[in-house]
């Protein structure tokens, strides 16, 4: 392989690849690889891949490895261009054969020669140059998807605002150190819409719809978000790969700005439909500034992932934030009746997302007085939270007295 391209190019890539490399050999270093008039240039690591591409002149067509040593050397040279050769040299050595044990002896084993590869990888820019170990191409880890196969995807489906759909629901992904790994991931389902992009992590859930279709149910690596958040008008294609003799698995394909993210099925995300009830009614509608200010105020009593208790009898809302010690209550003007409690970052993530004005909205069948999820619709998206239980309402530990709602306060919301 020999190719020519762009310094400043090579740099800026090898940084957007940079997040999917592994750990551990053979993951660790870039692959590099001649397409037609361009460099691919992949971080791998194994279920997941990001590959951009970079235009260069081919002297001769490979493939090779990288180490991220290399960047550090890009960055030090003031040439604009760098050119990027491999070396493979064959030697004979002489090397021990097994030995074995005889009669109660060790018996070594015989010398032979054997042919052994070197392969090196060359960066030349300007008077620079540096050489490093390269592993042999043969042994360089296949991609998720095969690059021999991505020309031969179906045409690609256009997924518009498909980051800014993904930011819309990932606050509602589990840590990373969730015990259930799923959780970690966003799917993307068919819907009537279009494609649901959907994240939960048990305690809340979050689903938002775009225009589009998928053939089945997916879960996106929750690793790729941070990345997939910056892609704007995307392509999506989705291949079924033969990764062993006895198993196929789906492979997903996303394409925005030159960038390319490839990555395995993560699994099967939980049946999440039945949560999201089917009939609503309005139990609450509140300004929304005056209420994140008014959890902010609570928050100062019970921190951010304490209880917010939420008490509401038609015209005025008290937010309390109650702890052993301390008691933040504010009262804000609201319409509606309500009696519940909410983990104090869950509301306020929610809220962010939201405009002008909150419906808190209750499954029809929910019964007075009881923990009942929060459900916020909002520009086709859909946020749901788990109420908390909590032993005591008020500091004297009166329990606030709610009476069901009039008949002209109830409103049923289509799901």
């Amino acid at each position: 392989m020999k190719a020519t391209l762009k310094t400043a190019d090579l740099l800026g890539v090898l940084n957007r690849v940079k997040p999917c490399l592994g750990k551990r050999e053979p993951y660790a270093a870039y692959h590099l690889a001649t397409a037609d008039g361009v460099v691919l240039v992949i971080g791998n690591g194994g279920d997941s891949a990001l590959m951009g591409k970079i235009k260069a002149t081919i002297t001769s067509k490979g493939e090779t490895t990288l180490p991220p040593g290399a960047v550090e050397f890009l960055k030090a040279q003031a040439s604009a261009t760098v050119t990027v050769s491999t070396v493979h040299k064959t030697e004979e050595k002489k090397v021990m054969g097994q030995g074995h044990w005889e009669n109660g002896h060790y018996v070594q084993g015989e010398e032979a020669l054997q042919t052994v590869h070197t392969w090196k990888v060359n960066l030349e820019a300007g008077n620079s140059r540096i050489s490093y170990p390269a592993a042999d191409p043969k042994d360089i880890p296949e991609l998720p998807m095969p690059l021999k196969t991505l020309p031969k995807l179906e045409q690609p489906l256009v997924l518009k605002d498909f980051g800014a759909a993904l930011s819309e629901v990932s606050y509602a992904v589990a840590a990373k150190n969730d015990s259930r790994p799923i959780l970690t991931c966003v799917a993307m389902a068919p819907d009537a819409k279009g494609v649901a992009l959907i994240a939960s992590d048990g305690f809340r859930l979050a689903k938002t719809s775009i225009k589009g279709s998928v053939p089945s149910t997916f879960a996106v690596d929750g690793d790729l978000l941070a990345i997939l958040q910056k892609f704007g008008k995307t392509k999506f294609s989705c291949k079924k790969v033969q990764i062993a003799k006895e198993r196929v698995q789906w492979v997903l394909v996303f394409e925005s700005d030159g960038l390319t993210v490839m990555t395995c099925n993560a699994g099967d995300f939980p049946k999440w439909e039945k949560f999201i009830p089917e009939h609503t009614r309005r139990a609450l509608r509140v300004d929304n500034l005056e209420f994140k200010d008014a959890i902010r105020t609570a928050i100062s009593a019970v921190g951010s992932q304490g209880t917010i208790r939420l008490i509401g009898k038609g015209k005025t809302l008290r937010v309390i934030g109650l702890s052993d010690q301390t008691q933040a209550e504010v009262k804000i003007p609201s319409k509606g009746r309500i009696q519940q409690a909410y983990q104090a970052n869950h509301l306020l993530a929610v809220l962010s997302r939201v405009g002008e004005r909150v419906d808190i909205l209750h499954d029809t069948e929910a019964k007075d007085g009881k923990p009942t999820p929060a459900i916020v619709r909002s520009n086709g998206s859909t946020h749901l939270m788990c109420a908390r239980e909590v032993a005591e309402w008020t500091k004297a530990d009166v329990k606030a007295e709610v009476q069901a709602p009039e008949v002209e306060d109830l409103e049923e919301v289509p799901a």
